[in-house]
């Protein structure tokens, strides 16, 4: 059952004649892999998605404690995980194409909440016709589970880096994550613009505000970016990596 907080977001596609269409979405290539877009497969996977929703910058798409019941696919924008509503505590971001619910099946309850940073819309996945689809036609569910993998992988790379390297090694690493999110949408890479302001990404370091300025001044004046508020062109990306690791 959704949510009383569900019901109430823009709810813009929905069952019918208006039910999101994957394979005329500009997103396609960004939000299902290769093995399912144009394959007899997708059309399979257009049934699953039951609309989609616009959440407005500062609202959540759920929150710690609502009953579960759908995954959800961000289809654009983008999102920070927190604690609860009570807690500064940021666990990460989630960006275009990832796919955002699956640690709640277990617990039938979402454990976190999720926040989006700027306008942005997702695509709904009703969880008990997934893992149905899943038993029918196990070509659909390898096919999600392989982006699921991919996407678990590089959030894990980016945590290790968090828990043990210095200051310098978590910022260089976040940028070069988030200029990866870049790259999977194909677009320009080396000249972004952050979604979350710099209080979110210290937190999520685990440095303070202070740490995080006197890091991105450090790179800008070994000439390996350069900052204006939010944007961020990477000049040397190679001494970026060189310095992440």
């Amino acid at each position: 059952m959704q949510s009383n907080r569900g019901k109430q977001l823009n709810l813009y596609l929905a069952q019918g004649s208006d039910k999101a269409a994957c394979s005329s979405c500009a997103h396609l290539q960004v939000c299902l892999p290769g093995s399912l877009v144009g394959s007899k497969l997708l059309s399979v996977f257009e049934d699953m998605v039951g609309g989609s929703q616009v959440i407005e910058r500062g609202q959540p798409l759920f929150m710690a404690g609502d009953v579960f019941s759908e995954l959800y696919i961000i289809k654009s924008g983008t999102f920070k995980a927190v604690v609860d509503k009570k807690s500064s505590a940021i666990l990460g971001f989630n960006f275009p194409a990832n796919v955002v619910g699956l640690e709640s099946v277990s617990t039938g309850t979402h454990t976190h909440s999720l926040i989006a940073l700027e306008r942005s819309v997702v695509c709904n996945l009703n969880y008990l016709e997934v893992a149905e689809q899943f038993q029918r036609l196990p070509g659909v569910g390898v096919s999600i589970i392989y982006a699921m993998s991919a996407q678990i992988a590089n959030t894990l790379s980016l945590f290790l880096v968090i828990q043990g390297g210095t200051v310098l090694q978590r910022v260089a690493t976040f940028i070069l994550y988030v200029a990866e999110q870049y790259d999977s949408r194909n677009l320009a890479s080396d000249d972004i613009t952050l979604p979350m302001g710099r209080t979110d990404i210290s937190k999520f370091l685990g440095i303070s505000a202070e740490s995080l300025s006197r890091s991105l001044s450090h790179l800008t004046k070994a000439g390996v970016l350069k900052v204006k508020n939010r944007r961020i062109t990477l000049t040397d990306r190679d001494a970026l990596a060189g310095l992440a690791h």
